[in-house]
C-alpha cells in the first residue's frame, strides 16, 4: 500500500449541507464576470482554509429561504469554464505568500458539473495576505476559519499561538523527513528501484490525469506523445512550489527567441505535487514536479496517418534549452539526467513534411513505422541541455525519423539555423 488516501468523493462535500472551518458554499457564478470585490473574496476564504487545517469551497450550492446550502443547481458549461485553474490560481496567490496550494476539480454529481476547490493546510509556514483590497483584504493579516464558518483575521492571542504551534508541527515534521532522507535515502543511485518507483508514480498520475481530461479531435486519429526528464537521484528533499515556480520563470526569460511554444508555462498553476499547464483550447500538458521531475504530453493529430515533422524541432529544441537552464536556476546544473522520449500508436504512420519548412531530410512517401511505439532516451547533465541543445535536438529528430525508416543525413542540425 503506498499509504497514500483514495480518491475524494465529492458527492459527501457537495451534499453535507452545513458549512464549518473546512467547507464553504457558494451560489453558481461566472468567476469572469466577478468585480475584484467577489474575486477576493475567494482568496480571504482560500487563505483562511490553508492557514487553519485545508478545506473546500463549492461553487454551485446556493441558499434556501432559511439559509441553509441546499439548493443544489450546479454550473453552467460556461460558468464552469470560468474557473479556470491558469486565470484563478495566479489571481489567488497574487495575494498570498508564500503560496497556497490547491486545486480546482470539476466533478459531475447526479448529471451537476460542480467547482470545487481543494485547499491544502500551509506546509511550513502561515500563509499571510501580500495587499489590502476594499474591506476584503487587509495587508500583513494571517487570515483563519473558525467554527463558525467564518474566516477572518486572526486576532485573539489563543488563535496566533494555534497558528505559531502548527507551524513548529509542521516544521518538526519536515526535519524529521529531511533526518530520515540524510539517513536512509541518500544512497540512491540510478539503478534504485525505490528512486525510479517515485517518478513511474508522479508519471502515471500525471498521464492519468491529462487522458482524463483532454481527448483526441473527434474522428481524427492522433499519436500521444509523452516527454519526461528527471535526475538520475531522486531527492531527499523537495523543492518548494514558490521555488519550481520562480525557476520556470527565470529559465522562460532566459529563453533567446522567448517562450514561444513553452508560452503556456507562463499560466501555470499549483497542484498538490506540481507546477501545472493544461491550456484550455489545446490537447497538451506541462507538468514541473517538486522532486525535479519534468514532464509533458500531447496529442498529435495524424491525418491520413502522417505525421508532421515541421512541428517538432522547435519544441525538442526549446525544451532542451529551457530544461538546461531549469534545472541550473535549482542549482542542478552538473546533475546527470534521463530525457525519455515517447510517441504511443505509431505503427503505419509516415512522418512527412507537408510545409517544406525543412528539406534537408529526405523524405519518402513510402517510409513509415513498423512499431507500435517509438521510445528515445538521452542521459546528459543539465549543463550540456543548455550547451548542446541543437546537437542534441537533432539527434532526437535524427533518431525519431529512423524509427519512420528515413535515411537521417548528419545535416540535420542545420535545420536549426533557418
Amino acid at each position: 500500500m503506498s499509504g497514500k488516501p483514495g480518491p475524494i468523493d465529492y458527492s459527501t462535500i457537495v451534499y453535507r449541507g452545513v458549512e464549518s472551518d473546512s467547507l464553504d458554499y457558494k451560489a453558481a457564478m461566472n468567476f469572469l464576470d466577478l468585480p475584484r470585490s467577489g474575486k477576493v473574496k475567494f482568496v480571504r476564504h482560500c487563505l483562511a482554509l490553508a492557514n487553519t487545517d485545508g478545506g473546500h469551497i463549492v461553487v454551485g450550492v446556493g441558499e434556501d429561504r432559511a439559509g441553509h446550502p441546499s439548493d443544489y443547481t450546479g454550473l453552467s458549461p460556461e460558468e464552469c469554464k470560468s474557473f479556470d485553474p491558469s486565470i484563478v490560481g495566479p489571481f489567488i496567490n497574487r495575494y498570498a505568500d508564500p503560496a497556497i496550494d490547491f486545486t480546482i476539480e470539476r466533478p459531475l454529481i447526479d448529471g451537476k458539473r460542480y467547482v470545487i476547490f481543494d485547499v491544502k493546510p500551509f506546509r511550513l509556514i502561515p500563509h499571510v495576505c501580500t495587499s489590502s483590497y476594499e474591506n476584503e483584504l487587509m495587508l500583513g493579516v494571517f487570515y483563519i476559519r473558525t467554527a463558525d464558518a467564518s474566516s477572518r483575521p486572526a486576532y485573539r492571542a489563543s488563535e496566533i499561538h494555534a497558528l505559531i504551534q502548527r507551524a513548529l508541527r509542521h516544521q518538526r515534521e519536515s526535519l524529521a523527513r529531511m533526518i530520515r532522507g540524510i539517513l536512509f535515502e541518500n544512497s540512491r543511485n540510478p539503478g534504485d528501484d525505490t528512486a525510479i518507483s517515485h517518478y513511474e508514480e508522479d508519471k502515471l498520475h500525471s498521464r492519468n490525469f491529462f487522458l482524463r481530461r483532454k481527448r483526441p479531435p473527434e474522428g481524427q486519429k492522433s499519436l500521444l506523445l509523452e516527454l519526461s526528464v528527471q535526475p538520475e537521484s531522486f531527492p531527499a528533499n523537495d523543492f518548494t512550489l514558490s521555488e519550481i515556480k520562480a525557476a520556470t520563470d527565470t529559465a522562460l526569460a532566459r529563453l533567446p527567441a522567448g517562450p514561444g511554444i513553452l508560452r503556456e508555462l507562463a499560466h501555470s498553476y499549483f497542484t498538490n505535487t506540481s507546477l501545472r499547464a493544461l491550456p484550455p483550447d489545446d490537447r497538451r500538458q506541462w507538468q514541473l514536479f517538486q522532486c525535479c521531475l519534468f514532464h509533458y504530453l500531447a496529442f498529435l493529430p495524424v491525418p491520413n496517418d502522417e505525421l508532421e515533422f515541421d512541428s517538432l524541432p522547435e519544441l525538442f529544441h526549446d525544451t532542451l534549452v529551457f530544461l538546461g537552464n531549469y534545472y541550473a536556476v535549482l542549482g542542478l546544473q552538473m546533475e546527470m539526467l534521463q530525457l525519455e522520449l515517447k510517441l504511443s500508436h505509431t505503427e503505419g504512420i509516415r512522418l512527412v513534411n507537408r510545409e517544406c519548412r525543412y528539406a534537408l531530410l529526405p523524405f519518402n512517401p513510402d517510409s513509415e513505422c513498423h512499431i507500435s511505439a517509438i521510445e528515445l532516451k538521452l542521459h546528459r547533465s543539465a549543463a550540456q541541455f543548455h550547451a548542446e541543445a541543437t546537437t542534441l535536438a537533432a539527434k532526437l529528430l535524427r533518431e525519431l525519423g529512423e524509427r519512420f525508416n528515413l535515411d537521417c543525413a548528419d545535416r540535420l542540425e542545420d535545420i536549426f539555423k533557418k
